[in-house]
């Protein structure tokens, strides 16, 4: 929230000022007051405000001394002057000296002051949207989207600035539980690692571009991106080599990890913020996998990405790296269950919540969890359910 310092000798223009509008609805917050120049530069020296509204006439110092001092100091605070009508020819020097716009004294009202208020978001955004500030920025809206902390006017705001694209291209979220292969919490080098691995990587222009990197402990969360001139099929090969890339580095550094992962082309941010808790949920469901071997993981990881296909276990393995049989070799050794019973039992899973939360008819959702079939898709959930999947829908809605 932005920050305003308030300067005028008459303390009722003051409290106007004060009570004109509910700063905080705009995204700004009251931060001090003064009654002249002089005892406002000590005050702003040290408050460093974002924006200084301040009386052109005062006793001790007026505000175009105060002006020049916050020029001379290099004080980046933006300053809205305040004049009465006779006083053009001071406004014209404020002008000159820094201060982005005025108010007429004693007769502006609510609009002038929250039209002023959008013209600072403007400057503000502009200079955030250059360099490294551009980067900071996205990583802060991304996190609010996904946090479920931005409206909707805001989205548009952004999208109207060029601040984030419009979503017409193919996003990817990627959740990562780590863990040392010796020790649960993961060291602060190895984070360090990851974290300067991740930015040296992907923060350039590359075809699918890292928009958010969010630690929390030893889970982080990855947003990737698209531009809108790369083809989704594309985009889908550069997402594998991501994922094969931090495979890679996780294994050099003895690192294990559990991940979740949705990847679709999103055509509302809405959509992204769903993914995300796709995301976090598939990770939460698979904290058995922890301390699996490299393979074992990309393979995990690839029938969460593929189920709604016909994949095979060659499949798999050729994405994990491995052969067919050391593949279901290893993964009954590593986890206890064949791997072929965990992809019926994860498409079944994701089937179920379908069935719970949608009004798709069941033909759609055998076809969207992979099972090819209505009719095979009955048997096996009849098998492991004792219903028949109407049954089961029937039951829920009973």
């Amino acid at each position: 929230m932005k920050t305003v310092f308030i300067v005028d000798d008459e303390l009722l223009s003051r409290q106007s000022l004060k009570t004109s509008i509910t700063w905080e609805n705009y995204g700004y917050r009251l931060c001090g007051e003064s009654s002249n120049g002089e005892q406002a530069l000590k005050i702003i020296s040290s408050l460093h405000p974002d924006v200084i509204i301040t009386d052109i006439k005062m006793p001790v110092m007026d505000g175009l001394e105060l002006l020049r001092h916050l020029k001379d100091i290099n004080e980046p605070a933006k300053v809205i002057v305040m004049s009465c009508y006779d006083e053009f020819d001071y406004v014209r020097e404020a002008m000159r000296l820094g201060a982005i716009d005025y108010l007429l004294k004693h007769t502006y009202e609510e609009s002038d002051l929250v039209e002023l208020l959008h013209k600072l978001d403007s400057i503000f955004l502009k200079e955030q949207t250059t360099g490294e500030g551009l980067k900071i920025l996205r990583q802060e809206i991304f996190l609010k989207i996904i946090n479920n902390n931005v409206s909707k006017d805001e989205l548009n705001n952004y999208i109207d600035n060029d601040i984030i694209p419009e979503l017409k291209s193919l996003y990817m979220i990627a959740c990562f539980q780590l863990s040392s292969h010796k020790q649960h919490i993961l060291s602060q080098q190895d984070t360090q690692s990851f974290t300067d691995y991740i930015h040296h990587s992907y923060s350039g222009q590359t075809p699918c571009q890292l928009l958010l990197l969010k630690e929390e402990g030893n889970n982080f969360s990855l947003i990737f991106a698209g531009d809108n001139q790369t083809s989704i099929a594309s985009l889908k090969t550069e997402i594998k080599n991501i994922l094969s890339h931090l495979y890679q580095f996780f294994e050099s550094q003895n690192i294990s990890w559990i991940s979740g992962i949705s990847c679709h082309a999103y055509s509302d941010w809405n959509d992204l913020k769903e993914a995300y808790e796709e995301a976090q949920e598939m990770l939460g469901e698979d904290t058995e996998f922890l301390g699996c071997s490299t393979k074992i993981l990309a393979a995990v990881d690839y029938i969460k990405t593929n189920y709604s296909r016909a994949i095979t276990l060659e499949d798999i393995a050729e994405y994990a790296g491995i052969s067919r049989i050391y593949l279901s070799q290893s993964f009954k050794k590593e986890t206890g269950q064949n791997i072929s019973d965990y992809l019926i039992q994860y498409r079944l899973k994701k089937a179920k919540k379908l069935l719970l939360t949608s009004n798709l008819k069941v033909y759609t959702i055998a076809e969207m969890c992979g099972f090819g079939s209505v009719q095979y898709f009955g048997q096996i959930f009849k098998k492991m359910t004792g219903f028949s999947p109407y049954q089961f829908k029937d039951n829920l809605s009973s």
